[in-house]
């Protein structure tokens, strides 16, 4: 078909006919998106992700890793690590959003997921994803204060482990909230930690791996 038909037939040319047939690819990819995320929502993340899926006393008994329990003894108490995490997304229409995702450090748009994990690596909880802008200790605070989310879970006595990322709510954590708080020294302005912080550190941090190794695989 000439050029001159063509555009006698749609008032298109070539060009805008390709751009056409481009912009309709894209729209079949994003109901098929659309459909996969509403069939995940309904069928498998009610089912299996959210603080009412394991009672407190199931997550202690059946989601508890051997080494957190001997370490810490844990028979009674929850252990949960949070932690968040970076990951990147295609620049949004939307310039509001845009202006807060974007990261000057990493030059591209970041969300921030917020995962709570037990001991073994179980998720029991990804939270929202947040904004780039925010820090683990702000989104930290947010969470406290739905009382049907963390909290109802969460006893008095019970663990958080988290890294220094969260060091500005770990007073709120302790004194508010009642909770014990495991996270890897602070140096502060001293050279190096003592023989006693080193130790627990290093406890501390093997029983955080298992977030890190999640976050590993939502990066990919």
């Amino acid at each position: 078909l000439s050029e001159e038909r063509l555009y006698v037939f749609t008032s298109l040319n070539w060009e805008n006919l390709i751009e056409l047939r481009e912009m309709m690819t894209s729209m079949r990819n994003s109901y098929k998106t659309n459909t996969v995320i509403k069939s995940f929502e309904k069928d498998i993340l009610l089912l299996h992700f959210g603080f009412t899926v394991f009672s407190r006393e199931e997550l202690i008994e059946n989601q508890t890793s051997t080494i957190a329990k001997k370490l810490y003894n844990l028979n009674s108490k929850l252990a949960l690590i949070f932690d968040g995490t970076y990951v990147h997304h295609q620049k949004s229409l939307n310039h509001e959003y845009q202006r807060r995702s974007y990261s000057g450090q990493n030059r591209k748009p970041l969300c921030k997921p917020f995962t709570i994990t037990t001991t073994n690596g179980y998720i029991v909880e990804t939270l929202r994803p947040y904004s780039a802008n925010k820090n683990d200790a702000e989104i930290m605070k947010q969470v406290l204060k739905d009382p049907n989310g963390l909290k109802s879970i969460l006893r008095e006595g019970d663990i958080c482990i988290v890294d220094r990322d969260f060091r500005d709510v770990k007073d709120d954590l302790i004194i508010m909230q009642g909770y014990t708080i495991l996270m890897s020294a602070l140096k502060g302005k001293r050279r190096q930690l003592t023989i006693i912080e080193s130790n627990e550190s290093r406890r501390v941090t093997k029983i955080r791996w298992v977030i890190e190794a999640i976050h590993g695989s939502i990066g990919k």
